[in-house]
């Protein structure tokens, strides 16, 4: 099994917001899990670290199943046996996921394999815990105006800590009809074009001073994801689109966007086995000591011309 780095990125949604990501990341990092907090089949726990790197801010995110066997196939004389294997008191079967965010760029590295915590998944998570983050801080805002405060008072107060958490996949041109084809459902797709023709009759005579033209084509719930896919990988590379996003739906039903970028390199491959003897018997509370952040803290300086770099959106 193939573990990978994915590129995302990060933004608040609301210029000029009461939250910054540097606040939601130290506060996630004070809120230490201590125990398995959570509903359904599996619990998420969300570790950051705000100070271990001067560059990047450092984080983990585990997820922690419920069920209490596991099978294994064991070769014995008689033929194949199928083995069921409880998990020992006190332990849990568990994925890991590390990450790594530039704190300027808000820019990173998100590390996962197949059935751990998928980067839409990721992306709900942390969009989660800042709106509770989000909804805490301004509750307490309202609470600190004089009394009587009045409602408008109030909406004003929490208009200041208005904004979402959106996190967008970072796409190579070569792997964007893979990434494309692996939704359930293609929303849209918007991309720049550097020097437009203009079909327009009254801009043209302005053409010399129109630096870029946007385009965005919107998908009936009903596409076909495979043709959308092709169609978007031929555009991308018949036009030489450097900049664009394709918004859909994943298999659990999460938004993604995947952000298109002129990026030739691949950011990391591993086998599951190799990373996951590396990190035998890490203690959790010093996550950020372990390999595969300083792993991943390479890899982003390896890339830094992309993911140390602002992104226009």
């Amino acid at each position: 099994m193939k573990v990978r780095l994915a590129g995302f990125t990060l933004e608040i949604d609301q210029p000029g917001a009461q939250v910054s990501i540097e606040q939601f990341v130290r506060h996630v990092a004070d809120c230490i899990p201590d125990e398995l907090e959570g509903e359904g089949e599996q619990k998420r726990l969300l570790f950051m670290n705000a100070d271990h790197d001067a560059d990047y801010y450092v984080g983990l995110v585990v997820t922690v199943k419920d069920h209490r066997a596991y099978c294994e196939l064991v070769e014995a004389p008689g033929g194949m046996t199928l083995k069921v294997t409880e998990v020992a008191q006190g332990a849990h079967l568990m994925d890991f996921n590390f990450f790594v965010i530039h704190k300027v760029s808000h820019n990173g590295l998100y590390q996962h394999y197949h059935h751990s915590c998928s980067p839409g998944a990721f992306a709900s998570l942390c969009g989660e815990r800042f709106r509770a983050y989000r909804t805490a801080k301004s509750d307490a805002a309202v609470e600190a105006l004089p009394a009587p405060a009045t409602a408008a008072a109030e909406r004003r107060v929490r208009a200041q800590y208005g904004g979402y958490l959106r996190t967008q996949l970072i796409v190579r041109q070569e792997a964007l009809e893979t990434m494309v084809r692996e939704l359930r459902r293609v929303k849209s797709f918007q991309y720049v074009i550097a020097t437009p023709q203009v079909e327009e009759q009254a801009f043209r005579p302005l053409t010399r001073w129109i630096r870029k033209k946007m385009h965005k084509l919107s998908f009936d719930a009903n596409g076909p994801v495979d043709g959308i896919a092709r169609a978007v990988a031929r555009t991308v590379d018949q036009l030489g689109i450097t900049r664009g996003r394709i918004e859909g739906v994943d298999d659990d039903g999460v938004r993604r966007v995947l952000k298109i970028v002129d990026n030739p390199d691949t950011f990391g491959e591993y086998e599951y086995d190799d990373v996951a003897a590396r990190i035998d018997d890490l203690n959790l509370s010093e996550f950020h000591h372990s390999w595969v952040v300083r792993e991943l803290l390479d890899k982003a300086r390896e890339h830094a011309h992309i993911l140390e770099v602002v992104m226009r959106r």
